[in-house]
């Protein structure tokens, strides 16, 4: 058994992960709440008993059409709307962790800076503090972000009467998805072996597919917005079919969870609870029973996964915070007479820079160590302070080593009685 301690890639004892990125549109508050209390708790739901899963979700701030899609504010007026109250307390446990753009403007546009100020200070005065955007809808909503491939975007390109990406950022947005990030691949950030890799030529014969697979797949990448400011764009694994919950069965059907667990990969799934494709081809509200059996049958398939600690399923945000922290942590271990104690530095994060990370920053990280009830985790300051981070010990895994983990935070959501919904 190895003698030394090393970082471990995911939380103990998963090999993979996999977060779903739900697009807001066309939800209603009581699809909202059934989806999930079926995905979230244990409790008996009209779906069948609750998956316990953390998936999270994402909300508009603005809507110009309240039939069409919910909003925190009352569509474009900047008044809370009946349903602020229960999307505050969403976001501030960790339920609702992305902001699908600042709203929905299909059709329509009229987005406008000072909307993103009215938000952002909204926001800022009940402490809620969401760090992941991404793109919505159709070409009106200029509001959106283009960075290295604008087209119809203005939402990071100065002087526009759309521009907001300065404040955005400012507020503590860091990670986004553009019209660009989605993708087919299963898994990004992958564990490729040599064979993989031949195998990927032969399948493509070309040396662009290998070199996509290669260099260009990971989960996160830094990229400079038009105006010059950094973010990470994230990648969203769309699939052939159009992303609603018609498309889950395939998303993250066995053959997909088997080969994303063999190449310790992780996937954003890219979905629309919400939204289903009428015959005519035209999005319509998803209504009871919401799924139809071969998803709820996919859902339950993941989560025995998760359960029996094979699949990592988090939130959007922990995942790709897990990912930029993973990447840039420094630290360092000594032994001593009573065991082992891991240093963290720093780290080094090409959007934020070098920073102090929190023990709530480190949340998941895994360290293999050849003794791990007597192994501690410190966080070093600046003025060689020293805090103690509490760890959990973990047994032997499929490597025979043992681990200590940073815990994970788990969120409840709050009880469906106590909402009530317009």
């Amino acid at each position: 058994m190895p003698d030394h301690v090393e970082l471990r890639k995911f939380p103990y004892p998963f090999r993979c992960a996999v977060a779903f990125s739900n697009d807001a549109e066309y939800v209603t508050a009581q699809a909202f709440w059934d989806i999930h209390r079926f995905l979230n708790t244990n409790e008996d739901t009209p779906l069948g008993p609750g998956l316990d899963l953390p998936i999270t979700d994402s909300l508009f701030l603005y809507s110009v059409d309240p039939g069409r899609s919910i909003s925190y504010f009352e569509q474009i007026s900047g008044k809370p709307s009946p349903h602020a109250g229960w999307m505050r307390e969403l976001m501030g446990i960790g339920c609702i962790d992305v902001l699908h753009a600042y709203g929905d403007f299909d059709g329509v546009g009229g987005f406008v800076r000072d909307m993103a100020k009215r938000a952002l200070d909204e926001l800022d005065r009940h402490q809620l503090k969401l760090r992941v955007w991404t793109n919505h809808g159709t070409v009106e909503n200029t509001q959106n972000i283009g960075a290295s491939q604008a087209y119809y975007q203005r939402g990071d390109l100065p002087g526009a009467a759309e521009y907001h990406a300065d404040l955005t950022t400012s507020f503590g947005f860091r990670f986004c998805w553009l019209d660009f990030n989605a993708t087919n691949r299963i898994g990004q950030s992958r564990s490729l072996t040599m064979r993989q890799v031949v195998e990927e030529y032969r399948a493509s014969r070309t040396l662009k597919s290998v070199r996509e697979l290669c260099f260009d797949n990971e989960l996160i990448k830094y990229e400079e917005l038009r105006d010059g400011r950094a973010v990470y764009l994230f990648r969203r694994y769309r699939g052939p079919k159009r992303p609603d919950p018609r498309s889950i069965p395939d998303q993250i059907c066995a053959e997909h969870l088997a080969e994303l667990e063999s190449q310790q990969g992780s996937m954003i799934v890219y979905q629309h609870f919400g939204c289903l494709r009428g015959e005519n081809g035209r999005c319509e509200t998803n209504r009871p029973p919401y799924f139809h059996t071969d998803t709820v049958e996919a859902f339950r398939r993941l989560s025995v996964c998760y359960h029996a600690g094979k699949i990592f399923v988090t939130g959007v945000h922990q995942l790709l915070r897990y990912h930029a922290v993973h990447g840039g942590l420094r630290w360092s271990s000594t032994r001593h007479a009573n065991g082992i104690a891991i240093v963290v530095r720093c780290v080094e994060d090409p959007v934020l820079g070098r920073f102090e990370p929190s023990a709530e920053d480190l949340e998941a990280i895994t360290f293999y160590t050849p003794d791990a009830r007597h192994t501690e985790i410190f966080l070093e300051r600046a003025d060689g302070h020293r805090e103690s981070v509490t760890v959990q010990a973990n047994g032997k895994d499929h490597t025979s080593r043992e681990s200590v983990t940073v815990p994970i935070r788990r969120w409840e959501l709050p009880k469906f009685s106590s909402h009530t919904f317009a």
